[in-house]
């Protein structure tokens, strides 16, 4: 962390006013150590009440139990991955023809007759 010009003199005015006559860098150091180690024990603390301490903080047996797989077949979890499914067919209920799912909402706007192109054609005939 940077300090400011006015953090600097406050930290120059607390030594002075702790050691008159004493090591007055010493005194600063001191002072920087306690800011850096309050610091963190905040940061500890914050992520220990709002729960993310483990992700910040990991132990040892986190590791274990993340490791990345690279095997053939398994995806980097460690599951096995599948092949991929059949797209589900519909049935439309204006033409009896039979479509993919992805292509079941367009075809039923056209086929029905509704929808946003269909009115333009309405209006252009």
């Amino acid at each position: 962390r940077v300090c400011g010009e006015r953090e600097k003199r406050g930290l120059l005015s607390r030594a002075m006013a702790r050691n008159g006559d004493g090591d007055m860098t010493e005194s600063i150091m001191h002072q920087l150590i306690d800011e850096e180690a309050l610091g963190v024990a905040f940061e500890m603390h914050r992520a220990i009440k709002l729960g993310y301490y483990e992700l910040v903080y990991p132990d040892e047996s986190s590791y274990e139990k993340h490791d990345v797989i690279d095997m053939k077949g398994y995806d980097i979890f460690g599951n096995t991955q599948q092949s991929l499914q059949k797209n589900v067919d519909c049935q439309c209920p204006n033409c009896d023809r039979t479509l993919g799912a992805t292509k079941f909402a367009p075809h039923l706007e056209k086929c029905m007759g509704m929808g946003r192109n269909s009115t333009r054609l309405a209006n252009r005939k």
